[in-house]
């Protein structure tokens, strides 16, 4: 845990990591030049829990931090947690399980969102759960929330770490160094309880952040990528597509995806290659639902490059719902424009000026 002036919060979570069901660890928090109460905080938890291990430091931010942690970490396993976070009393139990049982190296879990006081706000975050899933969002998204994640500590004794250069999305920019050779895995239950502070600051700041491992990660699939193309990519399932050649450059975009995942075929089962249809058909879903500007006849290109990647779409409930959204919205637009027309019209022949006879 590094933490920076996060006094407010910290004792409440510390106390959720000390409170674990799993027991034998070292607790290693990183004081990254704080101002508030930090020290006191943390030396007060010390007194009656000896497995606290306490570094102050200069500021260095947040990825200098995780790495100097790391380093000074003695066990098979590293766990990342946020001095703002709240994690459920079970969590490091059920990661370690997952870790020694399956062949995955990076475990995270579903949240819930809470607000400064730590009110529940009852939305519930579910992340993809297997390996070949979070590698396909993460070319969209970052598809696992860093304050719950448990990793094999051999990953940082293989030469990786988290980008110092980067002053948000650090954890990003690592997965995306670790998705070449290492499997992820989400549990899917809510193992913590994420802090919202409705920073818009930093939000925008990591938006920056987020363009350039975004821009990393398709390089994989297109030489020619660029930050323009990154950018409107970036904007394929989230409803701000702005034009038809936009879409066209994000599709493109997308096919070569798709393309470069079913080319690793060969050291993939079946089932995963079915998967990466079906991942296919869904980001047309979201693109289909999420933007109503979309022609008429591009919307119908996309049904129809959904059905001819996966044909077994047209079974799922998510398929035909989003069919009934777009048609509801094509009625609508179609409606507005009709209305528009009859009111021009209408107008246009009640202020004619009479002809004097």
């Amino acid at each position: 845990m590094s933490v920076f002036n996060d006094s407010k919060y910290l004792d409440q979570s510390i106390k959720s990591i000390l409170k674990q069901s799993y027991s034998n660890f070292e607790f290693i928090i990183i004081d990254d030049g704080s101002k508030d109460k930090t020290y006191e905080i943390v030396n007060r938890n010390m007194r009656i829990d000896n497995r606290i291990k306490f570094f102050k430091r200069d500021h260095y931010g947040l990825a200098s931090s995780l790495n100097f942690g790391i380093s000074k970490a003695k066990g098979k396993y590293i766990a990342r947690m946020d001095a703002d976070d709240i994690s459920h009393y079970k969590r490091f139990e059920k990661q370690i399980h997952i870790l020694k049982n399956q062949n995955v190296d990076i475990v995270g879990s579903n949240i819930t969102y809470i607000d400064k006081s730590g009110k529940l706000l009852g939305e519930k975050i579910c992340f993809p759960k297997n390996d070949i899933e979070i590698k396909w969002n993460l070319l969209f998204t970052n598809p696992i929330a860093h304050s719950t994640v448990m990793m094999k500590k051999s990953i940082f004794t293989n030469r990786f770490s988290y980008n110092v250069d980067y002053k948000y999305s650090q954890d990003y920019a690592l997965w995306n160094k670790l998705s070449k050779n290492y499997k992820f895995y989400n549990i899917q239950e809510i193992l913590l309880k994420f802090r919202l502070k409705n920073d818009n600051v930093k939000i925008n700041s990591q938006m920056d952040y987020i363009i350039k491992n975004q821009k990393s990660l398709l390089s994989q699939v297109d030489s020619d990528i660029s930050n323009e193309k990154t950018r409107s990519f970036n904007t394929l399932i989230k409803n701000k597509l702005k034009s038809k050649n936009e879409f066209q450059l994000s599709f493109q975009i997308l096919k070569k995806i798709t393309r470069s995942f079913i080319n690793m075929s060969q050291i993939m089962s079946i089932n995963e290659c079915h998967r990466i249809s079906t991942l296919f058909s869904d980001t047309l879903i979201k693109v289909l639902i999420n933007n109503g500007q979309l022609s008429f006849i591009t919307s119908i290109q996309i049904i129809i490059m959904m059905v001819c990647y996966n044909h077994k779409v047209l079974l799922t409930k998510d398929f035909w719902w989003s069919i009934k959204i777009w048609l509801i919205k094509i009625v609508n637009i179609f409606f507005v424009k009709l209305y528009k027309s009859i009111t021009i019209f209408s107008w246009h022949k009640f202020f004619k000026p009479k002809r004097n006879i």
